[in-house]
């Protein structure tokens, strides 16, 4: 057929109809009307629609304007092929973290700080964790919020970790303190509330929240604020209370700068830093009275079996109150990997602690204790066995709490039609070109190849997500090879 495409040319090809936007000697730039993306074909990959020629644009460099003007409204998805990439200072300060982020999508992974770009329906996302957060209620015309818990459900590789990133993102948004472990039932386990705790506040974080010493300055933030912290424990020593008057007095006598790394790491249940050797330092490098020193510095965890518990517990408590005393909305706990603790726990003693530990957690979230309700949100993630011994508190908790477990939906329909993998599809390769400072020509050639991945078996198992991210990128270095 003797047939010479020109521009305004509306044509068929293998991902749909197209029209022709630039002509060039032995190539063709066509944007695809249905999917909105634009990329180079041959002769031999168009044909001529049996429709009238669209009328010449006379502008190409509004062509996307024209065609608006012309066809219905377009799915609100980035463009997934550019023919520039725009320089600026913004996106060069970017390609370094671009790297880092494709680096980690080579393992599956995704980048905190990538999180809205990268999470396949994210908006859906954020409306659940937004709900999910600890309710709000009125009583004696005064705002309660209530502790919750919410259980992440979710086969290995369905994205569980992912969505605790998620989790975590949107709670900083918020204005939550937030921190996340993950227990392995050995360093970190709820049979240890002094690794687990230690695991956790280490990790502390939020906004404007210091770093190196965060537990120490949430207590000071709280004091700033002028808050007086009331009574917590049910037991003879109010542990967090003494020692939140404690820093306070140091505050005011300027002792605070010597000794706030020690201070931070016994606030964190740092078992290197015992009580005997936080007086000695105290003592040294303090004003502080010996009275003081005595009787106000505590192990956070008791050494008591039947103290351990409850301290536990007011630890957690004593954190989360003075997380609203520091400005904050609230506190969240992400806790990963929880069904690994039914495997790990080598003794019955190991057992039984890790029972009362859940236990209590679970009398204090349903509301069954005479410890103060505040605003809690705890996260667990499993695999929701019923064979974990921890299963039922934590669906205890999640019902408690007036909560539903959250399970993660496998995606059934792994092909470029479904909006939402192609905008993922889109922003990894954005990313990758601001990464590796691409400027060659891209063409329609890579989606072939991405739809055969596509129609792989593994991408309806579990772990397709990973699978797909690392086969894709792995497409993208054999095509462009990066330095």
């Amino acid at each position: 057929m003797d047939w010479k495409p020109q521009k305004g040319d509306s044509v068929k090809t293998k991902f749909g109809i197209g029209i022709i936007v630039k002509v060039y000697l032995d190539k063709f730039l066509v944007c695809l009307i249905e999917k909105n993306l634009e990329g180079y074909m041959g002769i031999d990959e168009i044909s001529p629609l049996n429709v009238t020629k669209t009328p010449a644009i006379k502008n190409p460099a509004n062509h996307k304007l024209s065609l608006n003007d012309r066809l219905a409204a377009r799915p609100k998805i980035p463009t997934f092929f550019t023919t520039k990439i725009q320089k600026s200072d913004e996106i060069k300060e970017n390609i370094h973290q671009s790297k880092v982020c494709i680096d980690a999508l080579r393992f599956g992974l995704v980048p905190d700080n990538y999180l809205e770009d990268l999470t396949i329906k994210y908006e859906e996302t954020k409306k659940w964790v937004r709900s999910s957060f600890p309710k709000s209620t009125k009583e004696n015309n005064q705002i309660i919020k209530r502790p919750v818990t919410n259980q992440i459900v979710g086969q290995f590789g369905d994205g569980k970790s992912h969505l605790m990133s998620t989790i975590r993102h949107i709670a900083m948004e918020e204005g939550y303190l937030i921190a996340r472990t993950e227990v392995d039932g050995n360093k970190v386990s709820f049979s240890n509330p002094n690794t687990l705790l230690y695991s956790l506040w280490r990790n502390l974080e939020g906004k404007e929240l210091s770093k190196s010493t965060p537990l120490l300055d949430l207590f000071c933030k709280a004091i700033h604020n002028g808050y007086e912290i009331p009574k917590i424990s049910c037991l003879s020593t109010d542990r967090i209370r003494k020692l939140y008057y404690l820093i306070k007095k140091m505050d005011a006598q300027g002792d605070l700068e010597n000794v706030k790394f020690m201070i931070n790491d016994f606030l964190s249940c740092n078992e290197r830093i015992n009580a005997t050797e936080a007086k000695k330092v105290l003592k040294a490098e303090t004003k502080l009275k010996t009275w003081d020193i005595t009787n106000e510095v505590f192990p956070l965890i008791s050494q008591r079996v039947n103290e351990r518990t409850y301290t536990f517990i007011e630890c957690i408590v004593g954190i989360a109150l003075l997380s609203r005393y520091a400005g904050y909305e609230g506190l969240i706990l992400l806790i990963d990997e929880l069904e690994v603790e039914s495997v790990l726990l080598s003794t019955s003693k190991q057992r039984e602690r890790f029972i009362e530990n859940l236990e209590m957690l679970s009398t204090y979230v349903t509301g069954k204790t005479e410890y103060p309700e505040t605003s809690l949100g705890i996260y667990f993630a499993s695999v929701g066995d019923e064979w974990d011994i921890g299963s039922k508190y934590i669906a205890y908790m999640v019902k408690g709490s007036g909560q539903e477990p959250y399970h993660i939906q496998p995606i059934v329909d792994w092909n470029l039609s479904n909006k939402e993998i192609l905008e993922f599809v889109s922003n990894v390769y954005h990313i990758y070109r601001e990464a590796y400072t691409l400027m060659e020509d891209p063409d329609f050639g890579i989606l072939s190849e991405l739809e055969e991945i596509l129609q792989n078996e593994q991408m309806y198992e579990s772990g397709a997500i990973r699978y797909f991210v690392k086969k894709y990128v792995g497409l993208l270095d054999k095509r462009y090879g990066p330095p």
